[in-house]
């Protein structure tokens, strides 16, 4: 089995993506400023959402 010459070029983009959405999911952690002392990694966020009643779907 033979790989396509243009793999490397596709997997580039692939690359970038998977990046950046674990870069969005490691702030989605983050309480305070990011990069400073007041920062830090925290659940808070999740439960925030989770416990509120209106942040759940409801029908229009």
């Amino acid at each position: 089995m033979q790989l396509s010459p243009l793999l490397p070029i596709a997997l580039v983009p692939m690359i970038f993506l998977v990046g950046f959405i674990l870069v969005v999911f490691w702030v989605s952690f983050q309480t305070g400023i990011i990069g400073t002392q007041s920062s830090e990694s925290t659940l808070d966020n999740y439960r925030a959402v989770f416990a509120d009643p209106n942040a759940a779907s409801k029908p229009v």
